[in-house]
């Protein structure tokens, strides 16, 4: 018990300012029903625009630095910028959301091909007609440069104009029905047009144009970018405007600050108006003030523990991995960071405001429920361990205090149960250590992003289309079927998607530990709500709703 107590309070001293980083998301999308024979799917009832008060006169918000503004990039930091410049095909509206056209005016499948119209009256800001040329021209060219993280080729043979106003995309047919994998296409690309592609002479990394709501008007790397609301915006029917896509402040100044307590002392000194994810410890200053607004929301990136399956080592012996899970007490690791205002616990690999979340996972009699140190050791007795030391991972990088304090938490369980072990770091992407089949790691920690949905969470651990073995080493054959069967739109099933998540559980093969609780900061008599966010968590201050 000592040695626990100790260990949790090294836990506390190191976490002191967690949860100052902000998190931001990536992967597939949403839930949308599309029958792949007839049904067409349009906008015009689902997704009317909602009144969000009066124009607000210039905003500024501490943001990541994008480096370049180039449509190419279909990942990485500063995606803020680029948000409110370009648009896509297709969007979402926010985590959990529905689908709905932004460029596009209708889509439906043909066999294995999908087939979407824009609308005819699209052009960027700097007046050139959008067609369907300009948006194959838009998929194809960051392949052409070697930007393959559009996703064109993961899910399609090819791209086309059919017409003036009509694309078809020829999807590869054992990615047709693919769970939501029309829509991770119709998201991972901005639009962009030929002609201003072709008059820019640095791929649009100083001067993006794009059809957004919102244009560049001055950016210097590493120091802050001006967006300009664009008052000739194409879609000027305002019940086919999403959420997303409002401009309801005519200056949007992002500046590139990072360092938490930077920003803390920016929001102070009234260089910034705005920001998310501020840590807990700062936040009684500003609630105490008039002057300032507080609003709690979550990150929704799942922070997990994954035992490495393979053949040979310590963790593909079942009952090891029992032992371990139910010998780790994510209460301790919660209350580590913080406690119940840092982080919300999970029940299951997902989170409880996706989709097809099933709320009877909170009383199942399992690891997640309870931590059983008995059990743990009846199952460790049942094991080959051996003495083997447990590798564990966890990388240096966006998220290292709340990922050390984990590692620790960690520790504490294998000392509990007489088990050997060290904890190695990695400097840099920690998909290196356990997207690969090796025996370089035993255990890793990591947080996963979603788009909305559970499923898609198990995406980049579980699919073997994508990774050979699945990213645990599980070689399992049941778990490949169950992942194919329910993966996909005809078995999206909440029976099947409940029978996929339990056998993962069953089988000790990840651990869904907690998803992180963070703060918005912004001025009471400026700002009236910044709950409008993209589906990957991305703020888009264009569409705050604004006081003056």
């Amino acid at each position: 018990m000592k040695k626990k107590c100790l260990s949790l309070l090294l836990v506390g001293a190191m976490v002191l300012s967690l949860f100052a980083a902000c998190g931001k998301k990536e992967t597939p999308a949403a839930e949308t029903t599309t029958d792949e024979e007839t049904e067409t799917e349009t906008t015009e009832e689902s997704t009317p625009a909602e009144a969000t008060g009066v124009i607000g006169k210039a905003v500024s918000i501490a943001s990541a630095d994008p480096v370049s503004l180039t449509p190419l990039r279909a990942t990485g930091n500063g995606k803020d910028v680029l948000n409110s410049i370009y648009e896509y095909l297709i969007d979402k509206d926010g985590f959990g959301g529905e689908a709905y056209g932004v460029i596009a005016k209708e889509w439906h499948w043909d066999g294995d091909d999908f087939i979407v119209e824009i609308y005819d009256y699209v052009h960027d800001q700097a007046g050139n007609h959008i067609t369907a040329d300009d948006v194959v021209f838009s998929y194809v060219t960051p392949q052409e440069l070697g930007y393959a993280n559009n996703k064109l080729y993961t899910y399609c043979s090819g791209v086309e104009a059919l017409d003036e106003y009509t694309v078809v995309f020829h999807f590869l047919p054992e990615r047709t029905d693919y769970f939501n994998g029309w829509l991770d296409m119709m998201t991972a690309q901005g639009i962009f047009s030929q002609a201003a592609w072709e008059a820019s002479t640095d791929e649009m990394a100083q001067h993006p144009v794009g059809t957004g709501r919102y244009t560049c008007t001055e950016f210097v790397d590493g120091a802050y970018c001006v967006l300009q609301r664009y008052d000739d915006y194409w879609q000027t029917d305002e019940t086919k405007i999403g959420r997303q896509y409002q401009a309801n402040v005519d200056q949007i100044t992002l500046k590139f600050i990072t360092d938490p307590q930077q920003i803390v002392n920016a929001l102070k000194t009234g260089e910034i108006d705005y920001n998310y994810a501020i840590a807990k410890e700062a936040l009684p200053e500003f609630e105490a003030s008039p002057d300032w607004s507080v609003a709690q929301c979550y990150d929704y990136k799942l922070f997990c523990a994954m035992p490495n399956c393979l053949e040979g080592l310590p963790f593909n012996d079942i009952n090891l991995r029992a032992a371990f899970f139910y010998a780790l007490n994510v209460d301790d690791i919660i209350a580590a960071l913080g406690g119940e205002d840092f982080a919300k616990k999970v029940y299951t690999y997902g989170v409880s405001q996706a989709q097809s979340y099933n709320p009877a996972v909170e009383t199942e009699d399992n690891y997640y429920t309870k931590t059983d140190l008995d059990l743990a050791k009846e199952y460790l007795e049942k094991s080959n361990y051996n003495g083997e030391t447990i590798k564990i991972w966890y990388e240096t990088g966006s998220y290292k205090e709340q990922l050390e304090a984990v590692a620790l938490i960690a520790g504490v369980a294998f000392e509990s149960l007489g088990i050997k072990y060290e904890i190695l770091t990695k400097d840099s992407d920690i998909d290196s250590i356990w997207k690969q089949t090796n025996s370089d790691w035993d255990l890793v920690f990591f947080n996963m992003g979603g788009n909305g949905h559970v499923l898609d969470y198990t995406r980049g651990i579980f699919d073997t289309l994508e990774k050979e073995g699945c990213a645990g080493n599980e070689n399992d054959p049941k778990l490949d079927e169950l992942f194919q069967s329910t993966y996909c739109e005809s078995g999206k099933s909440q029976e099947n998607v409940d029978t996929f998540l339990q056998y993962i559980t069953d089988q000790y093969y990840i651990y869904g530990l907690f998803q992180r609780i963070t703060y918005d900061v912004y001025l009471a008599d400026m700002i009236s709500d910044t709950s409008v966010k993209t589906f990957r968590n991305w703020i888009i201050p264009g569409s705050f709703e604004y006081l003056r």
